[in-house]
Formats: C-alpha cells, structure tokens, sequence
C-alpha cells in the first residue's frame, strides 16, 4: 500500500516535473515563434539599409541635394550684391561729380553765342576797271582778314568782315603809275561788310556751310618816285560788292572750326569811268573760327 502510494507520490512529482517541463519548454518555444513574427523589424534592417543605399540610388533625391550648391549659387550671388553696391557708388562719383566740378570750374563754350575768326587766301581780280582789265592795276592780292559774329543757332551765323589785301604785280599800266622806270607801283585792297553763313552739320567734325553778304571794296594805287623819294600820285577805286562763299570747317572740338574756303565777290566800281562794267575777285584761302 505505502509503495503504491510513493510511487503515486514519485509519478505525481514526475508528472509535475513533466509539466514543468513543458511548460517551461512552452514559455522558451513562444519567444522563439514570437521571433519570427517580430523578426520582420531586424528583417526590415536590411531593408532600412538597402533602403539607406537608395539615397544613392535615388540620384535625382541626390541631385536635388545638388541644388544645394545651386543655393551656394545663391550664396555666391550674396557677395554680388555688395559688388553691385560698390559699383552704384562708383557710376554715381566720378561722372556726376566730375561733371558737376567742371561746371563750376570750367566754361565750355557752345555752338550758340559770339563767335570769332581770322582768314587768309590768295585773291584773283577779274574784269574791267576805268574801260580796261582789273589786271592793269594788280595781278593779285594777298587778304588778311577778321570775322566777327553770332551764331543764333547752330546752323545760322550772321556777322561782319574786314579785309586788307597786299597788293601783288602792281604794273605800269594803271591810271597811278606812269612808264617811268624811277617809279614804284603799289596797290592794296580794303573790303568790309557784313555776312550771313549756313552751317550744315554744325554737330559733326565736318561742317560744310555756304554763305551770302553784302560789302564795300576798295583797291588803293600810289606810284612813287624812288630816286626823288616822293610821291608822285595815287588813285583808288571803290563801290559796293556782292559776296557769295563757301566752305568745310573741320572741328576737332565743338567749338573751333577749321578748314578751306572760296569766295567769289562782284560789283561795280563807283569811281569807274565806264557805269557798265562789272569786276570779280576770286578767292581761295584758310580761315580759322572759334565760340567765346
């Protein structure tokens, strides 16, 4: 009886330890299938990490990445902005500035107001005085003049001339000078008058103009004795002229004028013998003109 009962006690605590067991064996098998299930989260690593590689992949993720040096092109446009900040100062100093100190310094003339000029040329006579040729009395004459005048716009001049000319080839065969081989002939020429110019191209370095006026001419002969050192007699001849001219000034600066000029001028002597006849001079020469 007391063996049947130990061996019901030995298989109870056999079976207990049985059950123990097992259900120790139960408790250690859950965490491992749990593990399986929960096992994703380490599987879902390598994912994660293949994942963390993508970035690679995803070049254009990358690429956008790379518009960040694009916003470093933002900040290489930030140092720009102070450039251009230096720059604004730089335009504003120098021209400004310097415009406004030459305007209180400097005068520069315009190519409206007073203007002034000197000319000379070479003179041809041409036509009949007292019934024979200009000639009879000089060959030529060499002209020295002034001009004066206002420019009352770019384009219009109107003004007023003087002009001595040295006589040149003053002969025998004038009404001063007699054949004598003692005597000197001399003659000069005087012409005055007032003039109107038109100005082309007043703005460029070349300015062609042409213009018309009216004047006064005198040609003045005295013969002189040069043994006896007197002066045997003079004569002159005078009357009104008509004046048409022309010419290119070249202007290196906007207010000085340059260049040739021709001039061809006739009339009638008043003093001439003969009412009807006409002379000319012809002439070619420099003249040189400059605003105040």
């Amino acid at each position: 009886m007391r063996a049947h009962v130990l061996a019901g006690v030995v298989v109870g605590v056999a079976a207990g330890f049985v059950a123990s067991a097992v259900a120790l064996a139960q408790a250690t098998a859950a965490p491992a299938i749990s593990t399986p299930s929960n096992a994703v989260p380490p599987d879902a690593a390598p994912p994660l990490s293949s994942a963390a590689p993508s970035p690679p992949a995803d070049a254009g993720t990358t690429d956008a990445p790379a518009a960040i040096p694009a916003d470093a092109g933002a900040s290489d446009a930030s140092p720009a902005v102070p450039a251009a900040v230096e720059e604004v100062p730089t335009l504003r100093v120098h021209p400004a500035a310097s415009t406004a100190d030459a305007g209180d310094d400097d005068y520069t003339p315009t190519n409206v107001g007073f203007s002034a000029g000197i000319r000379a040329g070479y003179a041809i006579p041409l036509g009949t005085a007292n019934g024979s040729p200009l000639t009879n009395v000089l060959l030529a004459a060499v002209p020295i003049g002034i001009d004066v005048g206002w420019f009352f716009n770019p384009h219009l001049y109107v003004g007023g001339y003087f002009i001595y000319g040295f006589g040149v080839g003053a002969n025998y065969y004038n009404d001063a000078c007699s054949a004598t081989p003692d005597e000197t002939c001399t003659a000069t020429l005087l012409r005055f008058g007032v003039v109107a110019h038109w100005h082309f191209r007043p703005e460029t370095h070349f300015d062609p103009w042409v213009g018309a006026g009216l004047g006064y001419d005198i040609v003045n002969t005295e013969a002189e004795d040069q043994a006896a050192g007197t002066l045997d007699q003079s004569a002159a001849l005078h009357g009104f002229d008509l004046t048409l001219e022309t010419g290119l000034d070249y202007k290196p600066l906007p207010y000085l004028g340059i260049g040739p000029y021709a001039e061809l001028a006739t009339g009638h002597y008043s003093s001439d013998s003969s009412s009807t006849s006409l002379h000319e001079w012809v002439t070619f020469g420099l003249r040189v003109r400059t605003n105040l």
